[in-house]
């Protein structure tokens, strides 16, 4: 789609505001995921993200944890000039209620995370927590939930907010959060697994933050003596990295500990070098093929992506319109979005998300 006039968004702003206030409040989640879906749009389509779409991004983590204890949320709504229909909003999620929604928030939270800027780490709620620390927060309580449940995809899907997070910040931004970040990945994904492909993502996230960071990351690993276990896991797991982003964040990391004066390495990783540097060769070879298979089918897809963008919002507003006037709920009707929740697709929960590791060669990096 052809980026519109900032005059014309501000209009669509203002069309939208009281479908967001209607669809993210207690009274109209029945319609939310259509609501998420217009978001995502108005977010994907700007370069600036402005102060009346800003509210929306910790409403969405109060969505998915709740409110903090002991506020007083009706006197600092006003004390911060919200109107009655956002302090509704704000009340209504004095419990979580949307977890089941993380998928369609998806593409909304990492816009957010990519047009945040700096202030993404400055910018505080009502009660003066960080907008990283909401995501953190909002990723820990997904994890918590999914630990305990028949399924990791909502596991998978909080995942990759790591990865937006650490793709989308220049270097030295990030040290004060990287530690805490591998912590959770080493957990998840080597310690205690719930499954491979969550094992999988998990060794991504600690392979971004080496492209990120190599020397602090790779000191990091190498103190607590887990770097030569993280590398084992790696070769354990290479056949469950089959997509190009798996790939190419794998490549990203591993590239980058051949920065590294190989004698500050442990003997066991010093050793296998050789046999990795062959391994990363291998990928460059895999990587060249999918973007073989995806240039021959990219014209057409392209072309269709661009359409289905277009036709987005009018789709989703001509639904919410539907079941106005038949009062019918939204829930009774099968989602088209909807697949095999255990067969996570990274690729369809980006569709309105722009990887900067797309304007990236990892070839030529390597």
């Amino acid at each position: 789609m052809s980026p519109l006039p900032e005059h014309t968004y501000q209009k669509i702003e203002m069309l939208l505001v009281p479908v967001f206030n209607y669809t993210f409040s207690a009274e109209g989640c029945d319609y939310v995921e259509e609501g998420l879906g217009c978001l995502n749009l108005v977010l994907y389509n700007q370069q600036t993200i402005s102060a009346a779409m800003w509210f929306y991004y910790p409403l969405l983590v109060y969505i998915l944890v709740g409110l903090p204890s002991n506020q007083n949320v009706a006197q600092l709504c006003a004390a911060k000039g919200l109107s009655d229909e956002q302090s509704r909003c704000l009340e209504d999620c004095s419990d979580a209620w949307g977890t089941d929604h993380l998928e369609m928030m998806l593409g909304c939270l990492k816009n957010y995370i990519q047009k945040g800027g700096s202030g993404f780490f400055q910018n505080t709620d009502l009660f003066g927590q960080t907008f990283y620390a909401l995501l953190d927060q909002a990723v820990q309580r997904i994890y918590a939930i999914g630990n305990n449940s028949d399924t990791d995809y909502d596991m998978l899907v909080a995942t990759t907010l790591y990865t937006a997070v650490i793709e989308n910040f220049p270097q030295g931004q990030l040290d004060p959060i990287l530690p805490s970040i591998i912590s959770v990945a080493y957990q998840q994904g080597i310690l205690a697994p719930k499954t491979k492909k969550l094992s999988a993502l998990c060794i991504q996230v600690i392979a971004m933050a080496l492209h990120h960071n190599v020397h602090l990351v790779a000191d990091l690993l190498v103190s607590k003596n887990l770097l030569h276990d993280y590398l084992q896991h790696w070769s354990k797991l290479l056949t469950s990295f089959n997509k190009d982003f798996d790939k190419m964040r794998i490549l990203y990391g591993l590239v980058s500990l051949l920065k590294l004066d190989q004698s500050t390495l442990p003997p066991g990783v010093a050793e296998n070098m050789p046999a990795m540097i062959k391994e990363l060769v291998k990928l460059t070879s895999e990587i060249l093929e999918l973007r073989e298979e995806e240039d021959s089918e990219g014209s057409e897809a392209q072309e269709m992506n661009e359409l289905e963008n277009e036709k987005e919002i009018q789709r989703t507003l001509n639904k919410l319109d539907k079941y106005g006037k038949l009062g019918k709920d939204p829930k009774d009707e099968e989602n088209d979005s909807d697949f095999d929740m255990e067969d996570f697709q990274e690729d369809h929960a980006n569709q309105y998300y722009n990887s900067p590791l797309e304007e990236k060669d990892e070839i030529l990096y390597f």
